[in-house]
């Protein structure tokens, strides 16, 4: 080993070593339950279920020795990315080349090295986790290595995709499962695939209704409407409002609030869950798609602003205004996005958690929207109406 590398992996071994002390530190302070992966464990994979309040906390809390995280290349430009890439020693996936990810993954784990992945892509929208693509468990049964599921519960209710705000509150971690490499070789693909999704399964909502938890916290609605962004009882697009823990319709009055157990309540609609909600503003927004002409934006976005991103992965912001979505294309000042040639649309969440982001990548760039008002779902559920391309991502 040259002496780059001794180096490297000694700045690794204190970056990492420092950053686990920050995390018992702030746990002191969250008070968050988590089970650490059982002593003896090496050489392993290990798969999280994905939520705002923890992807970069409780993985260094549960697991045993050091390990690397895999992440998306769209954050490898960001201050927060750099960080990971020098600190961390992390993999990025780039969607371009997937495969060289995987293969250094590989390496990297045959020499003794663990990682930690996050396999449904993105925050569940509505408390329910998403499900992982098969090929996730046809990589994790390539690797050969030990497999570790683990599940969190509460991180949703504790700090909702849309909110823009987080709570105090419950939040646990448990190991699911462990899986030796050699019962993985017995096992298909899709097998692989069955038991990461039984045991990364979490529905917050269903939990509540057994196991009522208090997530009390300030200005409980606000943000709701990047998710409700449809009324429920007048059908209107974008009027709704939201302010402390209350939102309102302010094109027919309807109003609403959160509670501190995460329930929705209002006298003008029955539903009180968001998966129940969600089901409703997709059958809304699907029914007004149907409807809606093509030569005029479908819905729009004011203070949009486009970012792109450069061969280093730096973002520059190149425009900023109304970000008009047909139902074949998104377009804002001078930039058009045909839905059907789109290699990539994604919905993000950034550092900063009032501009939800999406990402957008053509043949030969790579784009970044995010705007305050910004409902990534809405954006995702017109790309794929319009037969444009579909990811792994049930937030939308």
């Amino acid at each position: 080993m040259g002496k780059r590398n001794i180096f490297k992996k000694l700045f690794f071994m204190a970056s990492y070593t420092v950053t686990c002390f920050v995390c018992y530190v702030a746990n002191t302070v969250l008070r968050f339950k988590v089970e650490k992966v059982p002593r003896g464990t090496k050489n392993y994979i290990i798969l999280f279920n994905e939520t705002r309040v923890t992807n970069g906390f409780i993985p260094f809390l549960a697991s045993r020795g050091y390990v690397h995280h895999v992440v998306m290349d769209y954050i490898r430009g960001r201050w927060y990315g750099g960080m990971l890439r020098a600190h961390l020693y992390s993999v990025f996936i780039d969607q371009n080349s997937p495969l060289l990810a995987m293969r250094e993954i590989q390496r990297r784990m045959k020499r003794g090295d663990s990682f930690v992945l996050f396999p449904e892509g993105h925050y569940s929208r509505n408390g329910i986790t998403n499900k992982v693509s098969p090929s996730t468990g046809a990589f994790v049964k390539t690797l050969g290595h030990t497999l570790v599921t683990y599940r969190i519960t509460g991180g949703f209710l504790r700090f909702p995709t849309w909110s823009l705000y987080s709570r105090k509150g419950p939040v646990k971690g448990e190991v699911a499962g462990i899986y030796t490499a050699e019962q993985l070789k017995r096992m298909t693909p899709q097998e692989v695939t069955d038991c990461i999704n039984r045991d990364l399964y979490v529905d917050e909502y269903e939990n509540q209704k057994t196991d009522l938890r208090e997530y009390p916290g300030r200005n409980l609605a606000e943000g709701i409407e990047t998710f409700l962004s449809i009324c429920p009882k007048c059908r209107a697009f974008g009027m709704i409002r939201s302010s402390g823990d209350e939102f309102r319709c302010t094109a027919c009055g309807m109003t609403g609030r959160v509670d501190k157990y995460g329930f929705i309540r209002s006298e003008d609609f029955p539903y009180t869950t968001v998966p129940e909600l969600e089901k409703v503003e997709d059958e809304l927004f699907d029914a007004a798609y149907a409807e809606a002409p093509d030569d005029v934006p479908f819905i729009h976005f004011d203070g949009v602003t486009i970012e792109k991103m450069s061969k280093n992965y730096k973002f520059r912001t190149v425009a900023e205004g109304v970000l008009n979505v047909y139902k074949d294309r998104l377009e804002i000042a001078g930039y058009s996005f045909a839905f059907a040639s789109l290699r990539e649309i994604r919905s993000m969440r950034g550092v900063n958690v009032k501009k939800p982001q999406i990402a957008v990548r053509t043949i030969d760039e790579r784009y970044m929207l995010s705007g305050v008002g910004l409902c990534t779902w809405q954006i995702k559920r017109v790309s794929e109406e319009s037969g444009g391309h579909k990811n792994n991502d049930n937030n939308r």
